[in-house]
Parts: structure tokens; C-alpha cells; sequence
């Protein structure tokens, strides 16, 4: 780790927008820079980029910084595994970070990506070859302590969505829906803006229409109904295989995080 001056610091294009850095930078001039920034051995700015930022609205010159010695293709796999383990990125997002870090990881492990599978003509998980490298969806359920089959939607989300209807699901309540985008993903390209036009009347609605027994749990929105309120459950949330009881007191500590329930 080394003190390096900010304005040596090289930094290419960003893999998320920049977020408000004012708490940041509050909490930097109060406890000190607590984590570094990664660096690569030319000076790139591998991750920490909102620290940087913050540091230059304090008006410091230099900064901590551990400097790695790594390609391309690591520094940006590194930079996404900061990005993925943040609590401030939507679900879409998220999903798209994946989708790139799959591709990354099978350009450095290409004995683990489907297609040479298929093209080597090898059973899909008993050959020799994936034997001493995780698969992806294993490597990165590790990495972020999601389960493999979370990976996996993720990675449907981002790979079946279109371009123009992730734009059209961008800024709205649906972004950071994981079931809703699942529902999108699994729907033909050609239906997908029809299914969220649907979801988006259904998210609209949902606040106002009248509460009763029959709408207790909206599988769709993720929503489950607390002292006449609708509440959200986390993203990954297992609705299918939780009784109800449980997702109640689940949603209470999502909204909730500090309360404590006896």
C-alpha cells in the first residue's frame, strides 16, 4: 500500500453511475479513508472510485492506495466483485454486472463455459477438465454468498431482457424487482414491453386498491401485507417455499433492519 497522488491516477470508463458522495466524504474527513483504492501497476484506477471522488471534493492530493500487478481482464473482473458485494445497486444492475463477470471469467477459464463443453463433446460436469476450476455460477455464488440458482436468474435477467426494454425498466419501482424482471425475462422478446407495461399498472395499483385476505402476498411485486401495509421482501427473496408467517416477519426486518423481534 502506497500514498499515491490523485492526479496520477488514471481513471477509464466506469462500470456504475456515480452516486451521491457527500456522506462518503463526511465519513472520510471524520474516521480517515478506512479501505484503500486498487490500483494496477500503470496507475488504472481498478476500484474505489466514489473514495477518489471523495477525497478530491475534500481538496486531498493523495490517497492510499494498494497497487496490483494484473491484465485487463482481472482488474475488470476485481472492479466488478467490488461493485456486486454493494447494497446500492438495483436488481437489474446487479444482474448485468454478473452477465459481464461470466463473461470475463470464462475468457480467462474457457474450460468451464458451455460452449467448449459442447464442442469438446464432454459430459457438462464430470469431465476432467472442470475437475480443478469451479464453474462460474459456483465461483460466483462463493464470491458474492448467493445460492447457485440466484447466479443463474441473474444471469437469464440480463441475457434475455432486451436493450430497449431494460431501458424502458430503468428508473422505475421494476429495476430493483427480481421476480418482475424474471417474469420479463422468461416472456418472448416480442411480449416484453406488453409484460411491463403490465407490471408497471400493477405496481401503480397496488397502494391503493383495497386490502383483503385474497392480496396478503403479491408474488409478482414481492410485497406481503403487514398491519394493513404493504411491505417489500429482499430481492432474492424464496417466496415459493416460505410459509407465509415467516415472510411476514422477514418483510418487517427488511423495512425494519434494526427491530427486534422476540
Amino acid at each position: 500500500m502506497q500514498l499515491i497522488d490523485i492526479d496520477k491516477i488514471i481513471i477509464k470508463n466506469r462500470k456504475r453511475s456515480t452516486q451521491d458522495i457527500s456522506e462518503l466524504a463526511e465519513s472520510i474527513k471524520k474516521l480517515t479513508l478506512l479501505n484503500p483504492i486498487t490500483i494496477n501497476k500503470d496507475m488504472t484506477l481498478i476500484a474505489g472510485y466514489h473514495r477518489l471522488l471523495a477525497c478530491k471534493k475534500l481538496g486531498r492530493n493523495q490517497i492510499s492506495a494498494i497497487i496490483i500487478d494484473v491484465d485487463e481482464i482481472t482488474a475488470e473482473l476485481v472492479e466488478i466483485d467490488e461493485n456486486i458485494i454493494r447494497k446500492d445497486l438495483t436488481a437489474l444492475e446487479r444482474a448485468e454486472q454478473l452477465k459481464r463477470r461470466k463473461e470475463l471469467y470464462e475468457q480467462l477459464n474457457p474450460e468451464c463455459s458451455a460452449d467448449y463443453i459442447k464442442t469438446q463433446n464432454l459430459p457438462k460436469r464430470n469431465n476432467f477438465a472442470l475437475a480443478e476450476t469451479k464453474s462460474f455460477t459456483e465461483d460466483a455464488a462463493q464470491k458474492t454468498g448467493k445460492s447457485q440458482r440466484s447466479i443463474q436468474q441473474d444471469i437469464q435477467i440480463a441475457s434475455n431482457i432486451s436493450g430497449e426494454v431494460k431501458q424502458e425498466i430503468k428508473g422505475t419501482g421494476l429495476e430493483d424487482k427480481k421476480t418482475a424482471l424474471l417474469k420479463i425475462a422468461k416472456a418472448p422478446v416480442e411480449k416484453q414491453s406488453e409484460v411491463v407495461e403490465q407490471l408497471k399498472l400493477g405496481e401503480a395499483s397496488i397502494q391503493s386498491r383495497e386490502l383483503n385476505p385474497a392480496y396478503k402476498v403479491d408474488f409478482i411485486l414481492r410485497k406481503v401485507v403487514v398491519d394493513d401495509a404493504w411491505l417489500d421482501l429482499p430481492p432474492d427473496y424464496n417466496m415459493d417455499e416460505t410459509p407465509y408467517a415467516k415472510m411476514h416477519w422477514d418483510a418487517i426486518l427488511h423495512s425494519k433492519p434494526n427491530v427486534n423481534i422476540r
